[in-house]
């Protein structure tokens, strides 16, 4: 049986100007060829597959040997363009000495040196590429976190899966971001494993359910599906007492329960403006909404949703739910709260999903991301089928999650109030002040 590996990792958050900022969960990686190494920090991403980096002098081994070199990944809004080449890479232990990547040579200010997506194969562009240029034969082009695991966890040899545990970092250490001189600051952390579960989590990982990835039917003539994304079906979204009916959100052309893609890249939560109303609405009769998208509450209110899977409820964190923001109107400095899970009907063109629960969430859980059988033609016939599963972290009496949430928050209200800056009510906000903050 192998050493499972462990790593952890930080929470960058970059100040893109005004108020946009973006979190990023910051690993190191390392790349080598036969004369240089070098380490590198990298976001993880459970929304893509794809591994590139987009700092010059690469130690590579060698570039690809088809035509055409260059390839375009998209990645969030962006386009990424770069050279396909290979090199030996380290990962939380583990070596893959001819792995596929690649060289991007267009910048972006996201606070890392590139992204490493733990996705499926079947979403990655290298791969997809590879496959076309070799008639499907893709040995030697799977993803990074594909070749750990086919090589040190297949079969019989152990399970292939990979953990996320991401800090609860207080709110008021992101506040700061706005007020120095760096672009970017650590704010927390967290810890992924390969092939194993922490041992803190280890009781209640084993009695979680294992919510089944969907897969996505392929236009092949033999019927055949793929996995594609990390999504679930979500059964609904409970707010105190009350329910909300999530049928309402279903892709067009897919007859069952809505999907939620968990996605480690993504800052925020991306839901539907009918949940979106449902959950803020509860939280306080005093709330406004700016451009059918951003909601603002008062920041002492706090949120008690759920989010239900398989039968399981998952408490969001209070503070996960709203970001306090700073912003000029009328001439003056001012702060309120906005919601952290963001209305959106509109689902990028072509994805099964409803909706994308990002770093938000995240902080809640303790996620496990299993690939199942993990054979390289992508037949997950011979099973488990990949499954994802959460442990809560929201736990205990709702006095004392009251509490932690009453205290956390006085103390950032306090540190923006100590900047001489005026907190506003939802209704007193003028919804063209928050201009940067729509996306």
């Amino acid at each position: 049986m192998p050493t499972p590996g462990v790593i952890n990792f930080d929470i960058n958050l970059t100040n893109g100007g005004g108020l946009t900022r973006s979190l990023a969960y910051m690993a190191s990686i390392k790349l080598a060829n036969e004369s240089s190494d070098k380490e590198f920090w990298v976001q993880l991403d459970t929304g893509s597959s794809d591994l590139w980096i987009q700092v010059d002098d690469l130690p590579v081994k060698g570039s690809y040997d088809k035509d055409p070199k260059l390839l375009n990944i998209t990645h969030g809004q962006s386009l990424v363009t770069g050279n396909m080449s290979y090199a030996s890479v380290t990962f939380a232990g583990f070596s893959i000495p001819q792995q596929f990547l690649l060289q991007a040579n267009n910048s972006f200010n996201f606070g890392s040196q590139g992204v490493l997506g733990l996705g499926f194969d079947a979403n990655s562009s290298l791969v997809g590429q590879y496959m076309a240029d070799h008639d499907l034969d893709h040995k030697g082009s799977l993803t990074l976190i594909t070749n750990i695991i086919d090589q040190n966890f297949a079969g019989s040899k152990g399970p292939g899966f990979v953990t996320l545990d991401v800090n609860r970092s207080p709110d008021v250490e992101a506040s700061q971001m706005i007020f120095n001189d760096k672009n970017t600051t650590t704010i927390g952390g967290g810890t992924l494993t390969i092939g194993s579960v922490l041992p803190e989590y280890e009781s209640a990982m084993d009695s979680a359910p294992h919510l089944s990835v969907p897969q996505r039917p392929s236009d092949s003539e033999d019927g055949s599906a793929f996995f594609d994304f990390w999504h679930v079906p979500l059964d609904g979204v409970v707010s105190g007492e009350q329910k909300h009916d999530v049928s309402a959100d279903r892709v067009d052309g897919n007859p069952n329960m809505p999907t939620a893609l968990i996605d480690s890249g993504s800052s925020l939560s991306f839901i539907s403006k009918n949940m979106a109303q449902f959950i803020y609405s509860s939280i306080d009769n005093n709330y406004k909404v700016c451009r059918d998208e951003l909601w603002l509450v008062p920041c002492t209110s706090m949120p008690d949703v759920s989010f239900t899977f398989g039968g399981q409820n998952i408490r969001i964190d209070p503070l996960a739910l709203t970001d306090v923001v700073q912003f000029s109107q009328d001439s003056s400095d001012h702060f309120a709260c906005v919601g952290t899970f963001r209305a959106d009907d509109t689902p990028e063109a072509g994805t099964p999903y409803s909706y994308i629960l990002g770093d938000p969430f995240l902080r809640s859980v303790y996620t496990r991301f299993d690939y199942g059988s993990a054979t390289i033609d992508n037949d997950f016939t011979d099973p488990p089928a990949p499954f994802i599963s959460f442990v809560s972290k929201v736990n205990g009496a709702d006095d004392t999650i009251k509490a932690d949430f009453t205290k956390t928050r006085e103390q950032t209200l306090q540190f923006f109030a100590d900047k001489k800056m005026t907190a506003l009510q939802p209704n007193e906000v003028n919804c063209d002040s928050l201009a940067a903050y729509y996306v």
